[in-house]
């Protein structure tokens, strides 16, 4: 079995707005648990899923693999209950990002990344 991290990010949190992208040591933090993820020897790829364009440019410009998609992923998909503040998930679009992650992985292949 193959396991992939996908880690939320996002720019919209509201005790610390820009988190993601808060420099730590001369790096965003997206890309210091990006990282430390592709660390895990569990772990066979690492996917940064956001909607924010400024995500979506650290984690290109460092190599990474993204998911750039809309807001919430559909909670059902990972055993949870909705969060009343939460946007409304796309649970189509969630399952169609999922399944191009599971192709990847089974061809081996970075298909959502840049170089």
């Amino acid at each position: 079995m193959r396991v992939v991290a996908i880690i939320p990010a996002r720019l919209a949190a509201t005790r610390f707005p820009g988190k993601p992208l808060a420099p730590i040591l001369g790096l965003p933090m997206i890309e210091h648990i990006r990282r430390r993820a592709a660390l895990a020897t569990s772990i066979d790829r690492v996917v940064v899923a956001t909607c924010d364009q400024e995500i979506v440019e650290v984690v290109r410009a460092a190599g990474g693999l993204l998911l750039p998609g809309g807001g919430d992923v559909q909670p059902s998909l990972y055993g949870a209950s909705p969060h009343p503040t939460f946007d409304p998930a796309e649970a189509g679009r969630d399952e169609y990002e999922i399944e191009l992650v599971r192709r990847a992985l089974d061809h081996s292949a970075a298909t959502m990344s840049t170089p």
